[in-house]
């Protein structure tokens, strides 16, 4: 399986204070003059959310997650909020998902079940994390 391999970078215009995103392949970072980077390279992850946006390192992805009501064995619904990161072990390597609560790794179709959607990114957006719950 073939997955394309790229990052994106936030900058900042030192003029101006803006803040922009910018995508590019492994031998085409750009340089810039009159701005600078505040990101480090954030690789994309190979998969998308119910957008179709690209997942990248960094990316605070809303998932709709599910329990079980113990009194009237319903299913309910809720969501839960975590951040895309690398993860590396003695025993396991790959994307995961983190959040205040617990992490998992990232499998393809567990995106798909829980509707995952990118609300933000920690770079821009920390405070997503702390608000919501």
């Amino acid at each position: 399986m073939d997955r394309e391999i790229k990052f994106r970078g936030l900058y900042q215009i030192e003029r101006t204070g803006e803040k922009r995103w910018d995508e590019y392949g492994i031998s085409t970072k750009p340089t810039l003059i009159g701005a600078f980077w505040i990101t480090k390279d954030l690789q994309y992850i190979g998969l998308n959310d119910i957008n179709n946006k690209n997942i990248y390192d960094g990316d605070i992805l809303k998932l709709k997650c599910y329990k079980i009501d113990r009194s009237t064995q319903e299913r309910i619904s809720f969501y839960r909020y975590s951040v895309v990161e690398w993860y590396q072990s003695k025993y396991s390597v790959g994307w995961r998902l983190k959040n205040k609560s617990c992490c998992m790794m990232i499998k393809p179709m567990a995106l798909v079940t829980m509707e995952a959607e990118i609300i933000g990114s920690i770079f821009e957006n920390p405070e997503l994390l702390e608000v919501k719950k």
